[in-house]
């Protein structure tokens, strides 16, 4: 038997895209090369080696990339606009990354980014206030676990909704006070 299923569409008939969290690593790739590249991304602070691992069509390798706190504010940048969301995730968390390009974080509509970004120590006070109203709980459960969250956006996330989110924001507050 044959299923015929067309992928899901937006409401004006484009098909939607899907960008899986996770890919697999490139086939032709054996582990234990895979696992080289991973240790080498990670942990070099050669800007040209990051800089061409962040070209590898493997999505695991170039978050290790962007994880890694030597990777070039440029190669950080083009970063934010991988098509992997756990690769742009890593990109905008880093705290390398230029101003520039970190805002748009809070922009996206992927919860997993926005939290990420949430986490950052450099976090600009006009973000915090604009994550604090964020959809997703777990974005404002970050920001609330953020040492750098100000007191009065602590003060908001502390009446939330969500659990975790008071829980986070209330533990934050009696650590600063």
């Amino acid at each position: 038997m044959v299923l015929n299923v067309d992928p899901p569409r937006h409401s004006d008939g484009r098909f939607r895209e899907y960008v899986h969290s996770r890919p697999t690593p490139v086939p032709s790739r054996d582990a234990e090369s895979h696992v080289e590249l991973m240790r080498t991304a990670t942990t070099t602070d050669d800007p040209g080696v990051l800089e061409e691992l962040a070209l590898e069509p493997d999505a695991d390798i170039r978050w290790a990339v962007m994880s890694n706190p030597h990777t070039p504010s440029r190669t950080l940048e083009s970063g934010c606009s991988d098509a992997a969301a756990h690769v742009r995730a890593a990109a905008w968390a880093n705290p390398c990354t230029p101003v520039s390009s970190q805002t748009a974080a809070v922009f996206t509509d992927e919860p997993m980014v926005r939290a990420s970004y949430a986490t950052r120590y450099n976090l600009p006070h006009s973000d915090q206030a604009l994550l604090a109203c964020d959809d997703a709980p777990h974005t404002r459960e970050a920001l609330a676990s953020n040492p750098v969250a100000k007191p009065s956006i602590l003060g908001t996330l502390a009446k939330d909704d969500n659990d975790a989110v008071r829980a986070a924001a209330k533990s934050r507050l009696t650590r600063t006070a």
